[in-house]
């Protein structure tokens, strides 16, 4: 019934009942680009990114958009670094060499995200090396491609990781779609994403 394409860092576990029902993908943790790709191709009933899986989702969506009833990004940016400094990004792969756990612990801060700090082990550390690395240079393009009732975006105002411009741009990149703002930071809970997907679907998810 549904794909979830998660963002950077964004674990199962801060995705409890949606990780454990659908399949899951972290981003260059547990599923390569290519093996994202592959299983979006296969279509679905909804599909749903946060972050950076609804940037790969986004870079995809000509491709894929026909193959699904729904497609929801949460927080959706056309290329990170138009938003965010690339130096930032850099200064964020030099530090996870040293310390990945203090740069998840700023970074969940910075998403809204108290009490969570994942295990990691050199497999996980370079698998989110990796995704900053990706993150660099990684650019969607999907100009003058008609999302009308097809594609729902979804934007926290007060998010301090994607600039709300990202979603805006989004928005005019995609012709006729749909754009929410919610009252929250980066992180969306998986409470919320059950019941935009619900509002714009009619069916629960949990």
């Amino acid at each position: 019934m549904l794909k979830f394409v998660s963002g950077w860092a964004g674990f199962p576990a801060l995705f409890p009942h949606i990780s454990s029902r659908y399949p899951f993908y972290l981003p260059f943790v547990t599923h390569t680009e290519q093996d994202i790709e592959t299983a979006l191709e296969e279509g679905g009933e909804y599909l749903a990114g946060w972050s950076t899986g609804a940037h790969i989702i986004l870079k995809n969506i000509d491709k894929i958009m026909d193959k699904y009833e729904k497609i929801f990004l949460f927080a959706p940016f056309i290329s990170f670094c138009d938003y965010f400094h690339t130096q930032v990004i850099m200064l964020m792969i030099k530090k996870m060499k040293r310390d990945p756990q203090a740069v998840l612990h700023d970074f969940y801060d910075k998403c809204g995200i108290t009490g969570f700090q994942p295990e990691t082990d050199t497999n996980i550390t370079n698998g989110l090396i990796e995704g900053l690395e990706f993150l660099m240079t990684s650019r969607a393009n999907a100009e003058g491609l008609n999302a009308a009732e097809k594609v729902i975006l979804v934007q926290g105002a007060n998010d301090m990781i994607v600039n709300f411009r990202a979603s805006e741009d989004v928005a005019d990149m995609l012709h006729g779609e749909k754009l929410i703002t919610l009252e929250c930071g980066h992180y969306i809970k998986e409470s919320r994403i059950s019941d935009i997907i619900y509002e714009n679907t009619h069916k629960k998810i949990f």
